[in-house]
């Protein structure tokens, strides 16, 4: 209803079933704190306690209630909101601190932090579009940001606050050899180890596939031709079927499409001289080649952007719109090429990001 607080997203049944799964078994700490966070925990009295357990188990001691208490010594009672009455009750730490354990029966500790994290997750989200709301709602005409900058720097705060869902895990040196395996299987069941363009086979040989989930930099001095080689690319992986998105910073949509219809006409076997494009001296068979080249193009998963001086939260904007357009149909994105990142501008302050 109007003029109701909403309600927090949080468990913190949850988070004290954690924090006393921790000091029944020490042996399960490391493995929560490799998932969870101090900011994870919506009560931050449970959260001192999460960052102090984790601190003692740094140290070799054991983190139970005895040990803990030394740490809170200027806290003789603490006061504590019922989850299940939501009653503020005032304990002794001591009293407090094994209420926590007493509970604690078969618990899964791992799946408790999981949800602990997610739930976080998910009200930093909603923290995030509340104050794009805020920002859109005393948005004036006089304003430096526009409505698309308010809502892009917001799509890319929630972007960065989902990434945090996966935690990163720490693994034995014999586990990450074990890839190798894993990439021959992957290798041999779709027929190459990354995204190739087979448009141009030459560079492929000499550099091999672009690899999934890394960065690759085409470096070189300007007019060598960095732009049209990463062009050909962009549609040669498409080619293949992967859908592929192309960002221009540096050329607009008459440039791109001037140099993409001289690239694929070649590649056609009928060629346009990209002289001829750019003079505007075509033949009327030069056209219905670029024409014929155009509808080879109109079934591949190519998408090409030319936003020109826009900022490095509207392109992430732009890329998660399209990779979630491309979810609805089963796919996602499996390469994106800048051209180039010299050219994009870090958003400036807002009242949406202070720092």
């Amino acid at each position: 209803m109007e003029g109701e607080k909403p309600a927090v997203i949080c468990n913190v049944e949850a988070e004290a079933a954690l924090i006393g799964g921790m000091m029944m078994d020490n042996d399960q700490i490391e493995r929560v704190a490799g998932i969870v966070k101090v900011e994870d925990f919506s009560d931050p009295l449970l959260g001192r306690v999460f960052k102090t357990i984790c601190y003692l188990r740094n140290t070799g001691e054991a983190a139970n209630p005895v040990t803990l208490q030394d740490y809170f010594a200027d806290e003789k009672t603490v006061e504590y909101r019922s989850p299940t009455d939501g009653k503020l009750q005032t304990f002794h730490l001591i009293q407090f601190l094994i209420s926590l354990c007493a509970p604690v029966l078969m618990l899964n500790v791992v799946s408790m932090a999981e949800q602990v994290r997610m739930l976080a997750t998910m009200r930093r989200a909603a923290e995030r579009a509340d104050e794009m709301i805020h920002s859109l709602r005393s948005l004036s005409y006089d304003d430096d940001m526009t409505v698309e900058q308010v809502v892009s720097s917001a799509a890319a705060s929630l972007l960065s606050e989902i990434e945090h869902i996966s935690a990163v895990k720490v693994q034995r040196a014999s586990t990450i050899m074990g890839k190798v395996r894993e990439r021959q299987n992957r290798t041999l069941n779709s027929g190459a180890a990354g995204l190739e363009c087979r448009h141009l086979p030459e560079l492929t040989d000499l550099l091999g596939p672009l690899e999934p989930e890394q960065m690759t930099i085409l470096a070189g001095r300007p007019g060598m031709g960095k732009s049209l080689v990463a062009q050909s690319i962009a549609w040669g992986v498409a080619r293949n079927g992967h859908p592929t998105m192309f960002i221009s910073e540096e050329l607009g949509e008459e440039a791109l499409g001037m140099r993409l219809a001289a690239d694929i006409t070649h590649a056609m076997g009928e060629p346009v001289a990209f002289r001829d494009i750019i003079r505007g001296s075509l033949t009327h068979n030069d056209l219905l080649t670029i024409d014929a080249a155009a509808e080879k193009v109109d079934g591949l998963p190519l998408y090409m952007v030319a936003p020109k001086n826009r900022s490095i939260d509207e392109m992430e904007a732009r890329i998660a719109q399209t990779n979630a357009a491309l979810r609805r149909k089963g796919q996602k994105l499996a390469l994106v090429i800048v051209d180039y990142l010299q050219l994009l501008k870090v958003a400036g302050k807002s009242r949406m990001d202070p720092r």
